[in-house]
């Protein structure tokens, strides 16, 4: 399968961008919070990932999968039945969001408030997004979440302008660009959501999404889980820390999700050895890319750091060694997942995350009631290589599995035709 250049440009563009915004809030944050607010927004953007992973389980991926490159009213009646599932899950979310605000109370409250005012829209948004993908549209993608970005600067003009540098101010501004441009998104697609069609979207992906969801929820889960647990062990000072060295990889996440969506297509074209040698090629790849990364992290001048970070990176500084080797065998766990993806392995991926998940949200937990932020991503840096091999592990099994049952057929037929 090969992909037109521009098509890749525009996507790797639409996922830089994408990231960019998240990255500019986080660094916003941090230079205008104290460590406590920073770690009470590092779980609130780690609850918003979980949501926002869970969509793309039940709606974005499956969208991908089955309305690739179909005729525009086609697609357009497609978008329709996925941006309402995309609109209740939303709905189902601002109503936890809600009593989760009224529980919680203080900052946290305002933002859980702001979260469940603006869900939905969000939502759409990233539907829309993945839908613009699937029809070939990145330069689309690219264009909205440029709105996304630029309506979020403006956002952040005007706090600055007023003063008003609070943790709900800066928040608000995000979650409300985002909102407009899931709106603006609708328009670009000439669809609005069908909401009589959600179920009958959720039964005909059923196939897809419920392994696809299990598997996503385990991963994000356990990272939210993990910050928890960092938090009750360590204190909030601990989990903005952590949350701050993890985001300095920001590029890293980039390149992977570009991977993830030129490589799989690709691999899932092929079969047999053909398949097997792009696998292990998209593994070095990964490993190389983020070994290089982490390396550049892992010596950032103190200055940087500082402009970065404000008064939380002497706190940062010290973990991102750690952070750089669980995420360089992190990236070769997620290039194997491709693999196995790409054999339609969905239940060996699903086997290897949740003994992955389970193992990072103890290792975590202890290290951080045994040495605090450092212990935690002692504990990530051992866990990672462990869930790495274990997807190298169903990857060789299944490819072993696909072969087995190849042979078998080709028995067959070989009998049929003697017969």
């Amino acid at each position: 399968m090969r992909l037109p250049a521009a098509a890749l440009r525009w996507g790797a563009g639409d996922q830089a961008l994408s990231s960019v915004t998240n990255f500019a809030i986080l660094v916003v944050v941090a230079r205008s919070a104290g460590p406590v607010d920073l770690g009470v927004f590092a779980i609130f953007t780690a609850g918003y990932s979980t949501v926002t992973y869970v969509n793309e389980s039940l709606v974005s991926e499956p969208f991908i999968v089955r309305h690739t490159a179909i005729a525009r009213e086609a697609w357009r009646a497609r978008v329709r039945e996925a941006t309402a599932a995309s609109v209740a899950l939303g709905a189902l979310c601002s109503l936890a969001l809600l009593i989760s605000a009224f529980i919680a109370g203080g900052t946290l409250g305002g933002l859980l408030l702001l979260g469940a005012v603006c869900a939905p829209a969000l939502l759409v948004q990233d539907t829309i997004r993945f839908a613009f993908f699937a029809a070939g549209r990145q330069r689309t993608a690219f264009c909205n979440d440029l709105l996304w970005g630029v309506l979020q600067l403006a956002g952040y003009l005007i706090v600055h302008a007023t003063h008003t540098h609070s943790l709900v101010a800066v928040v608000a501004t995000w979650a409300g660009a985002g909102a407009v441009a899931g709106c603006a998104g609708l328009w670009q697609a000439r669809a609005l959501p069908q909401m009589s069609r959600t179920v009958a979207w959720l039964r005909a992906h059923h196939d897809l999404w419920r392994f696809i969801l299990l598997e996503r929820l385990s991963g994000q889960g356990a990272m939210y889980l993990s910050l928890v647990g960092i938090g009750a062990f360590a204190g909030l000072s601990a989990v903005a820390a952590v949350r701050a060295a993890q985001s300095l990889f920001g590029p890293l996440y980039i390149t992977l999700n570009a991977v993830r969506i030129v490589m799989l297509p690709s691999l899932v074209a092929t079969s047999g050895d053909r398949r097997r040698r792009r696998v292990h090629m998209t593994v070095l790849f990964t490993v190389l890319i983020a070994a290089a990364c982490g390396a550049v992290i892992t010596f950032l001048p103190g200055p940087v750091g500082r402009a970065l970070f404000g008064a939380t990176w002497p706190l940062v500084a010290p973990l991102l060694l750690f952070v750089s080797l669980s995420r360089i065998t992190g990236s070769a766990a997620e290039a194997w997942r491709l693999g196995l993806l790409s054999g339609a392995s969905v239940r060996r991926s699903l086997a290897a995350r949740v003994a992955l998940a389970t193992a990072l949200i103890i290792g975590t937990a202890a290290g951080a009631a045994l040495a605090g932020a450092r212990g935690a991503v002692v504990a990530e840096a051992i866990v990672f290589p462990l869930g790495a091999a274990l997807f190298f592990r169903q990857f060789l099994v299944s490819t072993r599995s696909t072969s087995a049952g190849a042979r078998m057929r080709a028995l067959l037929v070989d009998a049929e035709m003697l017969g």
